[in-house]
């Protein structure tokens, strides 16, 4: 990704390679030439197992652009499905270079689309794209819908999240915390002399290691205001008449401390979801639907404590009342893509669902059974399905 080929003929990183394995290595020039030859071999093999599964399979689609550390662009395009042998597929079709190319939703969508055909996926054949909230994206969505309007548009809950906490710490109190954060993290990297100080008189030396105070992502920003945490009361031993960077207010610090009592909980979400494989429905909607109510707990607590409350209290009301407004907005988009991508993982796979109600329902009687095979359709016939008319649920 960041060195050429030519990296595998240096003589330490032959030194190093050889430590931990006997193989001998390539040559540039054979580096080079094998390379492309290999990449083809494994898409042989993705194109089988794609053909494998079935030409009635139907395919979720997950893409998204990146940037690599020698400044690279790429889209990154993933397949998931489940084969007529409920076998599920994971795949990778690929990092398709985009260096000369702007990034519209244009561009992108034609580069999926292209993509997709290499592999022998058609595009009538997706049922879901997976993404996040960028605008270029989302062009790229609506254009793939334009060619096959049974698509399901379904948002990153991760991102989603990120993009709700992160407008709620746009409240000018906290812009102006981490304003003066940012200028006692600048003098401290410019000044050798009260880093020491700094560090001598703290018990967890590491905690110095802050490299931004403003982050380009919340949970960034959030494990700065913890590490300064951790430096409070030697920040505060500064005198602030002969030490004038040290801008940072015990109001300051009581704000840090509330926002991160109050964001753990996000962070806790955003964590367990980062983990997991798959992120289907039945995980993400309710843990988006509580995160809102915590949210809303946490803007009602503030408003509830009258004038007895904190400066802090009352700021980190006001960015859980900003972050439950978003996602609330975010919702209706949430619901729609992440529920219908579980009700129509495949189409095939709908009636078996039935089927398998019915076995479990088996002795409710007659009436209380037609109730719920009511209820079970009118959950279903909303969701877009291709052959939902042609094959009707089973009474």
């Amino acid at each position: 990704e960041i060195y050429p080929f030519n990296i595998v003929e240096n003589e330490r990183f032959r030194k190093l390679v050889g430590h931990a394995s006997s193989d001998r290595l390539m040559s540039r020039k054979t580096m080079s030439k094998e390379l492309p030859i290999f990449v083809e071999k494994r898409r042989a093999v993705v194109r089988a197992m794609i053909r494998g599964a079935g030409d009635d399979t139907k395919w979720s689609v997950g893409f998204d652009g990146w940037r690599s550390d020698n400044l690279a662009e790429f889209l990154g395009i993933t397949l998931h499905g489940i084969s007529t042998k409920w076998e599920r597929i994971d795949v990778c079709l690929g990092a398709i270079p985009l260096f000369d190319a702007r990034h519209t939703g244009v561009v992108l969508a034609e580069n999926v689309a292209k993509t997709l055909k290499i592999f022998g996926v058609r595009l009538d054949n997706v049922h879901a794209m997976v993404h996040d909230n960028a605008s270029n994206v989302c062009a790229a969505v609506t254009i793939c819908q334009r060619k096959n309007a049974n698509i399901v548009d379904s948002r990153c809950i991760i991102h989603t999240i990120q993009l709700a906490v992160k407008k709620g710490c746009q409240e000018e109190e906290v812009k102006r915390m981490c304003s003066r954060g940012q200028s006692v993290v600048n003098h401290l990297h410019k000044s050798p002399g009260d880093t020491k100080k700094l560090r001598a008189s703290e018990a967890n030396p590491n905690s110095l290691n802050v490299k931004t105070f403003s982050a380009t992502r919340w949970d960034g920003e959030c494990d700065s205001w913890h590490r300064f945490g951790e430096l409070k009361h030697a920040l505060l031993d500064f005198d602030e008449r002969t030490n004038t960077w040290m801008v940072l207010t015990r109001t300051d610090f009581a704000l840090m401390d509330a926002l991160c009592a109050c964001l753990e909980k996000f962070r806790e979400a955003t964590k367990e979801f980062s983990c997991q494989t798959t992120v289907c429905a039945g995980l993400a909607c309710p843990a988006y639907m509580t995160l809102i109510n915590y949210a809303l707990a946490k803007a009602e607590d503030a408003e509830s404590g009258g004038d007895s409350i904190s400066d802090a209290v009352r700021v980190v009301g006001k960015v859980a009342h900003q972050i439950a407004k978003d996602m609330m907005e975010r919702l209706p988009q949430m619901i729609k893509g992440g529920m219908a991508v579980a009700a129509i993982l495949d189409p095939r796979f709908r009636d078996a669902c039935l089927k398998a109600f019915e076995m479990l329902l088996d002795g409710f009687g007659e009436t209380m059974l037609a109730k719920v095979k009511e209820r079970i359709k009118e959950l279903i016939s909303p969701m877009p399905c291709e052959d939902a008319a042609a094959e009707p649920v089973s009474e």
